[in-house]
This record gives structure tokens, sequence and C-alpha cells, in this order.
């Protein structure tokens, strides 16, 4: 009899409230436990890591998400909301690689290799190769997004390095030794974090903007700017200088002189957008969307003077 009152008064007990402190996020198809982090976070550490699996203990392979489960949040994890300055400071000095599609190795620091993979993180040292047929998309600590194509080899020079600061800035520097190289650095990160790509003959430095690198044997080497300002340098003594601006390109001639013409993007980058702004929806929860990714860099249509780039 004590068990039927027990088993009414249960019944009638009031539910207990939801825990508003999680959001549900279905995981969509090739979605990485990096890339899920950074774009609703802000942010991917060893910390947010831990974290992320002991809330959610049944996923049975965390390099590896199953498309279509559910993973549960920690709001409290969010780095957005918080100062430019703090989440400077916060950061690992560390990269990881947010999506990888084909085959690709890392070589340490150390000399060792091992397969580039979704979720690996990346010190300054470091070495990584894409072949044909692959690309991988990489983000520095939490601020600047590259994304490599195929057959492509990148240096890792240094991250958030005091030692060669410039303007005050700690300095974040790549070497893109061969292929092609897409870089978005946020524009929070621009005024706090100095950027540059080096090229074997000129230098990016970037200050919060898009833009893409190539250098092979055909092309030669250029830099070609979709959203922004970069300014480019060449490593000659004495060098030149370029301020190149959204919708033109730098490329290197034979003669060692930069030349500077505008460009058209013949294809959109529809590759989503990994950084979203809280600011940019009403309701936080709207951000656990996966299918709310923004294409990004429009396609320039208003040009002078056309050079196709595919």
């Amino acid at each position: 009899m004590l068990s039927i009152f027990l088993a009414i008064a249960l019944a009638k007990a009031p539910t207990a409230p939801a825990d508003t402190n999680f959001s549900a996020l279905k995981v969509g198809p090739k979605q990485s436990i990096s890339w899920i982090s950074l774009r609703h976070f802000g942010a991917f550490d060893k910390g947010i890591f831990d974290t992320l699996r002991m809330d959610n203990p049944k996923v049975p392979n965390w390099n590896k998400l199953q498309p279509g489960s559910t993973l549960m949040l920690r709001r409290s994890l969010d780095r957005r909301p918080l100062p430019p300055q703090r989440q400077v400071e916060l950061a690992s000095r560390k990269a990881v690689v947010t999506t990888m599609t084909g085959s690709g190795e890392v070589r340490r620091k150390d000399g060792t290799l091992q397969p580039l993979a979704s979720n690996l993180f990346l010190v300054a040292g470091d070495e990584i190769r894409t072949t044909k047929g692959s690309s991988a998309e990489i983000v520095i600590d939490n601020q600047s997004l590259l994304r490599l194509r195929e057959n492509s080899r990148l240096r890792l020079l240094g991250i958030q390095d005091t030692v060669d600061a410039k303007g005050g800035k700690a300095g974040t520097r790549v070497a893109l030794d061969a292929g092609n190289l897409w870089v978005k650095v946020r524009h929070w990160a621009g005024p706090l974090v100095g950027f540059e790509v080096k090229l074997p003959s000129i230098i990016a430095g970037v200050h919060g903007t898009t833009f893409e690198t190539r250098v092979d044997s055909i092309s030669g080497e250029m830099v070609m700017v979709r959203e922004g300002e970069v300014s480019v340098t060449t490593v000659a003594n004495p060098p030149q200088s370029l301020r190149v601006v959204k919708g033109f390109k730098a490329e290197i001639l034979e003669d060692g002189t930069l030349k500077l013409t505008e460009v058209v993007w013949t294809i959109p980058d529809t590759w989503p957008d990994i950084f979203i702004d809280p600011a940019e929806v009403d309701d936080p929860g709207k951000l656990l969307d996966p299918n709310g990714a923004k294409p990004v860099g429009p396609q320039d249509k208003e040009v002078k003077r056309v050079e196709r780039f595919d």
C-alpha cells in the first residue's frame, strides 16, 4: 500500500525544469568536435574538450562523430561574449585541425610524422602537407582561420610569439612553401595579434581580413584579397611594398618587382564560416543550428580590368 501512495505522490510532483545551462545540438555531416566547439563557443582547447567529454559520456568516437546524433553543449563554455583582449589571453598558443578531406601528414618539430586528421592539435615548428585531392581547415589560437588546398605545404613559424612581436603585438606567422592557402583573420584579433604569411619571395601582413595566397611553378607567387586589406612586402633588399585591397591581387614578376592587378572571383567561396558572433542572432539557442552557416566572401562583380581566378 505504501508503494502505491509513493507512486501517486511522485506522479503528482512537479517535474524539474530543464537545465538551461545546456543546449542540444544535432551533429551535421562531416562536423568534427573542434569545428563545433569553435563555431558555438568561439574556442577549442584541452579544457573545453575535457568538459565536452564529461557532459557527453556516451559518444563512442570523438574523432568520428555520428551525423544526426545529439550533443549537449554547456553554455558557460562560450567565450565569444568575452572582451577580445580576454579571449587572446585565454588562447592556448596552439592550432587545431577542424576539417580534413582526403589525406595529408604533419611533420612535428621533432621530426616525427603522423597523419593529418580532424581535432589534431598543432604547435609552432610543425609542418603540414596535403596530397592531391585533399584539403584541410586549420584554426590558429581561436583567431585565424586557414584553409589549405591540395598539394600544399605549410609551416607554422610562430603562434602569438612575443619574441618576434611587432608594434607591441605578438606575432603569429606561417610560411606557405607550395600550394594554395585561404586565410581569414577575425576582425577583433587583427588589432591585437599580428599575422603574417611568408611566401618564398614576399610576405603578406594582415589586419583582420580575408585573402588567398598561392605558390606554384606556373602562376608563381601571388596574394589575392577578398575582404579588407593586406600589406605585401618583398623579402629582397631593398624591399618593395604594396597595399592590396579587396578585389586586387599582388604578384611578383620574374625581375623581382611587384605588380598590382584587379581580379574577379569566378567561384564564390561557399565554405561555411566557422566563426559566428553572438550579436548576429537574437536567441543564443539559435546558434546551435547546424544549418545556420552562411557563405563567406561574396563574389566580386564590378571590376574594370579582370583576371579570372578559378
